[in-house]
């Protein structure tokens, strides 16, 4: 595991799959990815590459694959990677990341 342990945010997570596609904002290129669960300060996700700790990273649901959209989920959102864990048993997706949505400026 990259970081701390996983610490989740107080508030409830609802578990749902969904392709998502991922920019780390200091490349700017997309890679794909899958969501695993979300809440309101964060989701987990699983991914093609280790993303470090700290880094920011852009994350786009795709809302074409959905036939509901759940309440709270984040369609577009800026987050922090807070931890990445090695699934070497995920073919596709051999890692899974916490990231904590940044919070809305308005």
């Amino acid at each position: 595991m990259t970081g701390s342990a996983e610490r989740r945010d107080s508030c409830k997570r609802t578990d749902f799959e969904a392709p998502i596609c991922l920019a780390l904002i200091s490349e700017g290129s997309w890679m794909n990815g899958k969501m695993l669960n979300h809440g309101m300060q964060g989701m987990c996700v699983q991914s093609e590459v280790c993303l470090q700790l700290g880094v920011t990273v852009l994350i786009r649901v795709d809302g074409t694959a959905l036939g509901t959209f759940p309440e709270g989920l984040r369609m577009l959102v800026l987050g922090e990677v807070k931890w990445c864990k090695n699934k070497p048993d995920e073919a596709f997706f051999p890692y899974e990341v916490g990231i904590k949505y940044f919070p809305p400026h308005y």
